[in-house]
């Protein structure tokens, strides 16, 4: 099958250090291409490349329908949509291919017609119920993933750190951690906090401030997801606290690669987040600094309790949430588009 991924305006590099959609994709095309499928990725990349068997094809300036429809592969069987509803409704009438779209962010889906697209698949069950009103056309749940090659539980100790990793927005919760955390330390004096992410694929200011608000936060930037390896082994939680209130954070693959080093995710009950954790205890109330403050400290205070919930983790997530297993369904759900 040819199958062409059309991504959201957005430069990267498959090299490069990616965000949550982008490694979602650049994991997916990856491993559809290792089965045989020509797969190609229209978007915004410093240079048109070939790259673990899948074409980037950088589409240029202005980035929109018209550059995208004309650097669209004639053959294309199939093309997968990433967020930018725009950009697939625009192939309806110009493409005689299968039109896909698949909805890895939050933004409110327009009213989608049944012939307007052939099939939305969504990264959590969460995700497609809040959007079925919307959406009229065949839906489908594949959730994101992680890569087994990079992280792994590892022998080494487990210290009383806590490791947040994602972009440093409101949406995503960081400043209702930075305020947890500074409950959390009052009660268990040497708790850090080591945070890694940035703000720029949501184009925002920069948030350096964050590691004066309180002692024992480091800052660590944007990092290799090698290195997220290591902190995850080394640190008895990470937290995913997500805004119920600003966003519908459909299923961040930090819960699931937290997991497969055996480090236990505290999540909010924001979107999908609740479907990703092997255990219901880890999931706190969406933007309460009190909740989560709370349910730092039983963790720590608890702290046999939670190193035996790391096995439990790890087997929560091998082998179902690979994502070669996961491109598996993903193809079978678009040959039957």
């Amino acid at each position: 099958m040819n199958i062409t991924f059309i991504h959201k305006n957005l430069t990267w590099s498959p090299t490069g250090i990616h965000g949550g959609a982008e490694n979602a994709v650049f994991n997916i095309a990856s491993a559809l291409a290792a089965l045989d499928n020509r797969v190609t990725i229209l978007g915004r990349f410093p240079e048109s490349t070939r790259y673990r068997g899948v074409h980037y094809l950088n589409v240029g300036a202005p980035y929109g329908p018209d550059r995208i429809i004309e650097r669209l592969p004639a053959d294309t069987d199939i093309t997968v949509v990433v967020s930018d509803l725009d950009n697939a409704l625009a192939l309806k009438d110009v493409h005689q291919c299968k039109r896909v779209f698949w909805a890895h962010d939050s933004k409110a889906l327009d009213p989608v017609a049944p012939d307007d697209l052939d099939l939305v698949i969504f990264v959590s069950e969460a995700q497609c119920a809040f959007y079925k009103q919307w959406c009229a056309t065949k839906t489908v749940v594949v959730y994101n993933g992680f890569d087994p090659d990079i992280f792994f539980v590892e022998p080494v100790p487990v210290e009383n750190r806590i490791v947040y990793a994602g972009a440093l927005v409101d949406e995503k919760g960081i400043g209702l951690l930075v305020d947890a955390f500074e409950l959390a330390r009052q009660s268990v004096p040497g708790l850090t906090l080591h945070v890694f992410g940035s703000e720029d694929f949501w184009l925002r200011p920069s948030q350096d401030a964050l590691e004066n608000r309180c002692e024992g936060i480091q800052l660590g930037g944007k990092v290799t997801q090698e290195r997220l390896r290591q902190e995850y082994n080394r640190a008895l939680l990470s937290v995913v606290p997500s805004s119920g209130k600003l966003r519908l954070d459909p299923f961040p693959c930090s819960a699931i690669e937290s997991q497969a080093c055996g480090c236990p995710p505290l999540v909010s009950d924001c979107g999908g987040l609740p479907e990703a954790v092997a255990d219901p205890s880890l999931v706190f109330a969406s933007d309460s600094v009190d909740a989560l403050a709370a349910a730092l400290i039983a963790a720590i205070h608890n702290r046999e309790d939670t190193l035996a919930l790391r096995e439990q983790c790890a087997r929560h997530v091998t082998p179902g949430y690979r994502w070669d297993r996961l491109a598996q369904k993903f193809l079978e759900a678009l040959k039957e588009a």
